[in-house]
């Protein structure tokens, strides 16, 4: 099993924001696909965050201002984390969400947008896991704008 590293920032919603949909609705909104930068081009695919596998580990960071570990977590299957959820495609652990209540909570952030492939909300269903070691956040090293990284 992998350890993954995810930054958050101010960019979607603040810290407070983050840990409550990953506490209260075990989830981490991340898009499978990126629109395309030009009219008519492809969807552009987040290649690594589809290497998250389900069993994996997430270590979850928030950047921007306050540089701290939020928390750890395992990625669930999301065929087997309730109704809430579906997978959200062949390989990966990518959910598709179905939970009315989280759909709200997403839909009151507008920077947190569906999925232009799915036309739904995608992310990664979380089991919290408590007292894993990890890294200072200054003690990972994030390369340029990447969010998700695998840790050796």
């Amino acid at each position: 099993m992998a350890t993954w590293a995810y930054k958050a920032t101010n960019t979607k919603a603040g810290s407070v924001f983050t840990q409550f949909l990953a506490d209260s609705h075990r989830f981490l909104a991340r898009t499978a696909y990126y629109p395309p930068k030009t009219p008519g081009a492809k969807l552009v695919r987040t290649a690594s965050a589809w290497n998250v596998a389900v069993g994996d580990t997430l270590l979850l960071y928030f950047g921007s201002n306050e540089k701290r570990l939020l928390s750890t977590y395992k990625i669930m299957d999301p065929n087997e984390a309730g109704p809430g959820f579906t997978n959200a495609g062949p390989q990966g652990a990518f959910a598709q969400v179905r939970n009315s209540q989280l759909m709200t909570a997403l839909s009151t952030h507008p920077e947190y947008q569906r999925d232009p492939y799915f036309g739904c909300y995608v992310g990664y269903v979380l089991e919290p896991l408590p007292g894993v070691p990890a890294r200072r956040f200054e003690d990972v090293r994030w390369p340029g704008q990447h969010t998700l990284i695998q840790l050796p």
